[in-house]
């Protein structure tokens, strides 16, 4: 009896530790659908003029699309001249909105030539304490005052670009396809626009393993006490369900189904955008993208392997006493 028990209280516990990594993996799922959809053009060459230009136009569209003009140098010392400390970080002068490279509520006016944001790791390195807005720091002979601390623990100083500096990256946020490619197209801006969208759909495909696997195991336990009719209209039934709850990005709808050369051009573009995406600079939100992704994939398949683990145990326990009992049988013959 308590062998019985215990074996039953391992089922259980694997099925609930399941349970607990799909709901941890679709929360992942669902941060990362809150998060706006945002491009990238890289290796473009625009002045303050063409910031200008972008922003006067933009203020007389009826348009969401944010947007923001950058550039990045890497390996920048930072220098604290008060407690003589001093840290290396990347340094991102940026046009436009804040918001849009780094998430969250990051405001620096347009003509504030002296105002920084730091991230909190920086801080921590510098000032000992994050916090540290009204303090100055000193950056390539240059006093900047904080203005406030970014998210993310990447070493990070966020500064307006002077007057005369060229940035060349461009990002822009709360668009479509067709409003990004219109906007670029506005501007005379060349350039293809880079997304990492493409994760949450990967993630929303890992996440259809753990039903579906659930659905094949209790398939096959249902065989011998349900009919053949009731168990594979339940399969069907629960497939029905699965697909039901799959949101199919937009890109991937063609005009006709029949229209073969739609699904090798629409690889052809995936393809490359994930290739420009995993080899170019990232933004803050970006990486907060992938570690979101990263988390809700071991949580994903984590789910899947504790679930099978759970009936296959239970399976094995299962045929163990089967045979128990069918030796028992035989010995009772004998005597």
């Amino acid at each position: 009896m308590i062998r019985r028990w215990w074996k039953r209280s391992i089922c259980l516990l694997l099925t609930l530790a399941g349970i607990y990594s799909y709901y941890a993996g679709i929360s992942c799922y669902s941060q990362l659908r809150h998060y706006p959809n945002t491009h990238q053009v890289m290796d473009v060459s625009l002045s303050k003029a063409d910031y200008d230009h972008i922003r006067e136009t933009q203020a007389k569209e009826e348009s969401s699309l944010e947007y923001a003009l950058w550039g990045k140098t890497d390996g920048i010392n930072v220098e604290n001249p008060q407690f003589k400390r001093s840290f290396s970080v990347s340094m991102w002068k940026i046009r436009g909105n804040l918001d849009v490279v780094f998430g969250g509520f990051v405001k620096l006016q347009e003509q504030d030539a002296r105002g920084c944001y730091l991230d909190a790791k920086t801080a921590r390195e510098l000032f000992g304490s994050e916090e540290v807005i009204g303090n100055e720091i000193v950056c390539q002979g240059k006093r900047w005052t904080i203005r406030g601390i970014l998210r993310g623990g990447i070493p990070v100083l966020a500064v307006r670009p002077g007057e005369l500096e060229f940035t060349d990256c461009i990002t822009l946020q709360g668009g479509t396809d067709a409003e990004v490619k219109s906007f670029l197209l506005r501007y005379g801006i060349s350039g293809t626009a880079v997304h990492g969208m493409f994760l949450r759909e990967i993630l929303q495909l890992l996440l259809l393993l753990f039903p579906i696997s659930l659905s094949i195991c209790i398939f096959r336990n249902l065989r011998g006490i349900c009919g053949e009719g009731i168990r594979w209209g339940l399969l069907l039934l629960f497939f029905f369900l699965i697909l039901w709850l799959v949101e199919i990005p937009e890109t991937m709808i063609p005009d006709k189904w029949s229209n073969f050369q739609f699904w090798k051009n629409w690889w052809e573009a995936a393809k490359s955008n994930v290739e420009a995406f995993l080899g170019r600079e990232k933004t803050g939100m970006e990486l907060e993208w992938i570690i979101c992704f990263l988390k809700g994939t071991a949580w994903a398949l984590s789910a899947v392997l504790l679930g099978q683990a759970a009936f296959r145990i239970k399976n094995l326990w299962n045929r163990e006493a089967m045979e128990g009992k069918d030796e028992a049988a035989q010995e009772t013959k004998i005597l």
